[in-house]
């Protein structure tokens, strides 16, 4: 074989790769979990080991090199910066390991798959990914499954379909970027007859699929890409017939879909819409504005820098409002999680990106379509992927002021595939996006990929390696395998704070038992929790879990210590408080106990039977002492002892 033949045969190998890392993302339940995630990585470096191959054999002539590329690696190499500088070690790593992914994963995919034909098999696997994606969230929903494959879901999402993915939002994020692709390849494409009927049952299905999510912020970014869809097809008479009679086939599916939702008997839909300002309800809605104006302080406290990569997690209780009770993980908003992460800094990089994308899509549309003030219409596979992948990003950026798509890996390298399309595209508007592939263009490109390579690759089996130990752990029976497991993870991974405090709860639940050793036991619990929190001063849990252990121990003085600072951390915890009043009960402090609990009680009314019940307690120990109160009470009690 020549060097053309393998460079062609390498050329197609890597846009495989890089396509099903995208499909394996997306059914390996949006590769959230840390051993989907290495599958991923592994196909990503795969793919970046065949590109290597490409540049080393001189296949590669040139490079696309699109405007976004300069703010794309100026934010990269911030978020690194942000990373080793971030206080916590473990939760930045991951932040920053997956933004060299998706970026890194976006440069191959813009100069692997920028050939029209790859192009258009890159949108017939997503498309048809989507429709399958879609066909199974129906099926869902009709049969009221709690199973994602063989995994059950949590009950909070019960009778909502998620296809593959364990949360329904984040299917309702994949299927609105792939509704405009269909609906944009069904107007626009140079298609036939069979392709187009495809198209179209493709894109009722995305629609029916995002339906049946009943997720909010879905339907109202899937709504708003299909209406500006349709306005701008209105604008071509040629068109405007077959347009008029989609929307009527849309408005006469979406409007029974609708009544049929209402009309069902103990509907989900109808508890989502009534339940929407409900505070501790799972649907309530408002709990995402909390979100934000806690985000907006977190960054007002840190604007220019932010808390650092994957932080706001860390730092969330400190600004905890009353009302989320819950640890949201992420600001349920990408915008404000980008400035609480990054800054401003990051944000003006990230807008510049952005901006830049956009710009280049706009004077590229003028370009690639095919018609002249509406009066001429002539079909274009171009327009209808410039038109599809800037529709999906636009639904996707609509939907990410209610939500976190973007911190789930399956959507943003679809996110990042739909950018690669739209700026690989600018190479019809402009020459400029092109640059020689020089000797030194090709040493650069290599080494960036050994880097990358060689940085991922270790991470990935860090990982994978991590996560078989820890749910090897979770899942034993007998203690010493438990134990053993989560030593064991805890060696791949010594700075994972929750890893840590796993084990030290493993030892903190079997001293509580009892028997023979306990003392040691709670000993050993204590010094885990202690390493935890020193690897995560911030996270009260931990602080806590060393305070119960003292109290566990007779140490009930050093534990003081230890709850007031979990409740400095975390000052509108209901739990942090309950805690403390806990601790109380163990000094026998009944009026302090009762003053906390009625605290706790406070901030959380509902389903808070553990800080009643201590509240109970606490009161009827208080009368005993006040009946003892006497001197013959008091002679009494002596003689009883």
């Amino acid at each position: 074989m020549n060097r053309e033949t393998i460079d062609a045969w390498a050329e197609r190998a890597t846009a495989i790769l890089l396509l099903l890392a995208v499909v394996f993302g997306v059914v390996g339940l949006g590769a959230v979990r840390p051993r989907e995630f290495a599958v991923v990585e592994f196909l990503i470096i795969a793919a970046t080991g065949l590109w290597i191959l490409r540049l080393v054999l001189g296949g590669v002539r040139r490079l696309l090199w699109p405007s976004v590329m300069v703010p794309l690696l100026l934010f990269v190499v911030y978020a690194g910066i942000r990373y080793w500088t971030a206080e916590v070690e473990y939760p930045a790593r991951k932040e920053f390991v997956r933004i060299l992914t998706y970026s890194w994963f976006f440069i191959l995919a813009v100069n692997n798959l920028h050939r029209q034909e790859t192009m258009r098999w890159t949108a017939a696997v997503l498309i048809g990914l989507a429709t399958a994606e879609a066909l199974y969230a129906v099926y869902q929903f009709i049969k009221g499954t709690d199973y994602v494959l063989w995994f059950l879901r949590p009950e909070n999402y019960r009778g909502r379909g998620s296809g593959t993915y364990i949360c329904p939002n984040h299917l309702a994020g994949f299927l609105e970027m792939q509704l405009p692709l269909a609906l944009g390849l069904l107007f626009f494409g140079r298609l036939k007859d069979l392709g187009r009927v495809v198209a179209g049952y493709a894109a009722a299905a995305s629609l029916a699929g995002v339906t049946v999510t009943l997720s909010r912020g879905g339907w109202a970014a899937s709504a708003f890409i299909v209406a500006a869809f349709f306005g701008v097809m209105l604008r071509y008479r040629a068109q405007r017939k077959a347009v008029l009679a989609a929307i009527a086939v849309a408005l006469l599916i979406g409007g029974g879909a609708i009544y049929k939702l209402v009309t069902l008997k103990e509907s989900r839909f109808k508890r989502r819409i009534e339940h929407v300002m409900k505070p501790g309800h799972k649907d309530d809605a408002s709990i995402r504005l909390r979100l934000a104006a806690a985000a907006a302080r977190m960054w007002l406290d840190h604007p220019w820098f932010g808390v650092g990569p994957g932080h706001f997690d860390v730092y969330f209780p400190q600004y905890r409002p009353k009302q989320v009770q819950s640890r949201p993980i992420w600001a349920h908003n990408d915008y404000l999680n980008l400035l609480t992460d990054l800054g401003l800094v990051g944000g003006l990089l990230a807008g510049w990106g952005i901006g830049a994308l956009g710009l280049g899509a706009w004077r590229t549309w003028k370009y690639v379509k095919r018609s002249k003030e509406g009066l001429t219409w002539k079909r274009s596979d171009r327009a209808a992927l410039v038109l599809g992948f800037g529709g999906g990003l636009c639904a996707l950026a609509i939907h990410s002021w209610v939500d976190f798509n973007l911190h789930i890996p399956a959507n943003a390298m679809t996110a990042a595939l739909f950018a690669a399309g739209l700026a690989a595209h600018q190479r019809f508007a402009t020459s400029k996006v092109w640059t020689s592939a020089a000797w030194r263009v090709h040493w650069a490109m290599g080494l960036a990929g050994l880097l990358f390579a060689a940085y991922a690759a270790p991470e990935a089996i860090r990982s994978w390696r991590e996560a078989f130990w820890t749910e090897r752990g979770m899942q034993a029976k007998a203690l010493e395998e438990q134990i053993r497991s989560f030593q064991r993870a805890i060696e791949v991974e010594p700075k994972n704070a929750e890893l840590v405090g796993k084990l030290g709860e493993v030892y903190r639940l079997t001293s509580w038992e009892g028997g023979d050793g306990w003392r040691w036991l709670a000993q050993e619990a204590l010094k885990w929790f202690s390493r935890a929190r020193e690897l995560n001063p911030l996270d009260p849990h931990w602080w806590i879990r060393c305070g119960m252990c003292l109290d566990w121990l007779g140490r009930t003085g050093e534990a003081d210590s230890h709850f007031a600072k979990a409740v400095e951390l975390d000052p509108n915890s209901y739990y942090a408080t309950m805690m403390i009043g806990w601790h109380e009960m163990q000094k026998e402090n009944w009026s302090e106990a009762i003053r906390w609990f009625e605290r706790s009680l406070e901030i959380k009314p509902w389903e808070n039977w553990l800080a009643r019940n201590y509240l109970r307690i606490s009161t009827e120990r208080l009368k005993e002492e006040a009946s003892w109160g006497s001197p013959a009470s008091k002679e009494a009690k002596n003689q009883q002892k």
